[in-house]
């Protein structure tokens, strides 16, 4: 369901900038849903037009739509580290609008991209070291955080293989996420448990309060 805006201060930019980022959120939410529905559906298809062609004697037919179901199941890993990359994207590109928020509240002269870091580090790094908000880094969330970067990097740079074995306990430990023959395998158990951790992770963060409490968010 998407937000509904009486359910946030509208006095508050902090609030109104979570408001807008829920409506990227919830649209992936069901982007998930639908093609994880879609591939099922597909699946179920396929199994039973295999079993039906068997009854029937048609073992070529049956042979072959068995094959196409094993295709399918192929299509789920990289389906969802799509999926993955989309909701890791939307997360930066928020964050990075919320720094550039605060910048202009609070007419700042240190723009983000002065930081050496760059992505979600820099972004919270900017928000902790200039806006001067309660600590992030210290949280068990930016922990999770950090890790689902390094899953990132897997998936964008090495194309899902894992490298370091160490990602590999990571990955299973963090998220239940296997590493198959190597490569990152992701399905919609884990995905949802992604999903859901960004969701806290990103509400923690928007709401974080200045520390010097002359600074503050309402409008």
């Amino acid at each position: 369901m998407f937000p509904n805006i009486e359910d946030y201060d509208r006095t508050d930019i902090r609030q109104l900038g979570l408001y807008a980022w829920k409506f990227d959120l919830v649209a992936l939410r069901q982007l998930i849903e639908f093609n994880n529905d879609g591939l099922n559906l597909k699946i179920s298809d396929l199994c039973n037009e295999a079993i039906i062609a068997n009854e029937i004697g048609d073992y070529r037919r049956h042979c072959d739509l068995t094959m196409e179901t094993m295709s399918f199941h192929k299509i789920e890993p990289w389906m969802f580290q799509s999926t993955f990359l989309s909701l890791y994207s939307v997360v930066e590109a928020s964050l990075d609008r919320h720094c550039d928020i605060c910048r202009k509240r609070f007419n700042l002269s240190v723009r983000k991209e002065d930081l050496k870091d760059k992505g979600i580090v820099r972004a919270v790094g900017y928000l902790e070291k200039v806006v001067e908000v309660e600590k992030i880094t210290s949280d068990n969330r930016w922990a999770k955080m950090l890790n689902l970067n390094k899953l990132r990097n897997d998936i964008i740079h090495r194309s899902g293989i894992v490298e370091n074995p160490k990602n590999i306990i990571l990955y299973k430990y963090e998220f239940n996420i296997e590493v198959v023959d190597g490569k990152i395998y992701i399905n919609y158990e884990n995905m949802i448990t992604i999903y859901e951790h960004i969701e806290r992770f990103v509400e923690f963060v928007f709401l974080r309060d200045c520390k010097d409490k002359n600074r503050n968010f309402k409008i």
